[in-house]
């Protein structure tokens, strides 16, 4: 007969809350990093611009994008993870919401899951 052994119920929630917790910091990360490409992509073509016309522009025309899925789908699930401080701040400049909104996504999603999973771990859930 098969007995298998008796499974912590505790570390089962700590691994899948820190699985969860990876996933929410990898996406806001990569979000954070795709904008900083993006921010800086078309600076650089816009400086290029500036040198070939022989003109200064400081009008900050981003070029239009039309991502594709992946791109999509991680800036929605950044964006909903970190609706909460977005809708909270406002600004002229796109670069203090971004950084505050990832740190704000990494405390919360890695620091705080971090810490109930680490405390499910050592505390263990009574059943």
């Amino acid at each position: 007969m098969l007995i298998g052994d008796s499974v912590d119920l505790s570390s089962v929630v700590a691994s899948v809350l820190k699985l969860v917790s990876l996933s929410c910091c990898a996406l806001v990360v990569a979000s954070f990093a795709l904008f900083a490409y993006d921010q800086a992509s078309a600076n650089s073509k816009g400086q290029v611009a500036s040198v070939v016309s022989g003109r200064y522009s400081s009008a900050n025309n981003p070029l239009p994008r039309h991502p594709g899925q992946p791109r999509r789908f991680i800036d929605g699930a950044a964006h909903a993870l970190t609706s909460p401080i977005r809708s909270a701040m406002s600004g002229d400049s796109a670069w203090p919401v971004w950084i505050v909104a990832t740190v704000f996504g990494l405390l919360v999603y890695g620091v705080g899951i971090g810490f109930v999973a680490r405390f499910l771990r050592v505390g263990g859930l009574r059943a």
